[in-house]
């Protein structure tokens, strides 16, 4: 009697096992398949892409201004400024 106690309570434990393994194989399915997951993860990375564009941008546009700026410098110099007045068109010094 002992002995068909003990094999009944391992195969209701492993009945257990299988049917808990089998919900969180569904949950995560369920969970990777939900379209607001799917939506969340999307609007993450388009965030992500979207700063690092802005960062890319922000730099470029630093790099030119320096890059003007030292042209701006060099005619100035030279007196090109004066000369052709694009003064006018630039708000450097």
């Amino acid at each position: 009697m002992v002995l068909l106690k003990t094999t009944a309570e391992k195969s209701l434990n492993q009945l257990i096992q299988s049917n808990e393994l089998q919900l969180d194989n569904f949950n995560n399915s369920y969970l990777l398949n939900n379209p607001d997951y799917i939506l969340n993860k999307k609007v993450g990375k388009i965030t992500l892409f979207k700063n690092e564009l802005d960062n890319s941008i922000s730099n470029c546009l630093l790099e030119y201004e320096n890059k003007l700026n030292l042209h701006f410098k060099n005619l100035k110099s030279m007196n090109f400024i004066e000369s052709f007045e694009l003064k006018k068109f630039f708000k450097f010094n």
